[in-house]
């Protein structure tokens, strides 16, 4: 089993920019293979925690077009990896027409472990992503990708590419939406 928390805050001084700062937490449960070995039952999964704070500063060019900078740092622990992962980066976003829109980000980060059983790069790493969407009356669909530093299931890997894809709808005059994702890890 897991469970998982998440805080936000935006501050917006005017129309045009705002600020954000988040606080996420993360605590996923061991998973046992049902192998005996001599030291118990074998785990698939670890047990792991996680937690990460990021702040963040949008600004809309245009009615069409904003970009943001944002930095996180985050920590995980698990019996493989016990470690930091800092980032920093871009994003520019633009709505291309009345259906469709795109937007795009870049960054880099660094990753101190100080315990790990696959060697992690000392040097800067690169992340980035992107993504696009159709929006059609009270329904949008969305697809992106994104390389990401670090594991945050603590499998000790050094980078994460995520692939989803998304429906949402909307109630016209309404504040309710429904939506469907589908992400692979």
């Amino acid at each position: 089993g897991s469970a998982s928390a998440r805080a936000g805050l935006t501050y917006a001084p005017t129309g045009r920019s705002s600020f954000h700062a988040t606080v996420s937490a993360t605590r996923v449960q061991s998973l046992n293979s049902g192998q005996a070995t001599d030291a118990g039952t074998s785990s698939i999964i670890p047990q792991t925690t996680a937690g990460s704070v990021g702040l963040g500063w949008g600004y809309a060019l245009s009615a069409r077009t904003h970009f943001g900078l944002d930095a996180s740092t985050s920590r995980t622990l698990s019996r493989l990896q016990d470690g930091y992962v800092s980032n920093a980066g871009f994003s520019i976003g633009r709505t291309m027409s009345e259906h469709w829109f795109v937007q795009g980000q870049a960054g880099a980060g660094v990753m101190t472990y100080s315990r790990y059983t696959v060697a992690t790069p000392r040097n800067v790493q690169y992340t980035a992503g992107g993504s696009i969407g159709y929006k059609v009356r009270s329904h949008t669909l969305i697809g992106s990708f994104n390389r990401s530093l670090g594991d945050s299931y603590g499998l000790d890997s050094t980078s994460t590419d995520a692939a989803m894809a998304g429906w949402s709808w909307k109630a016209p005059g309404s504040s309710w939406s429904l939506s469907a994702n589908y992400g692979y890890q």
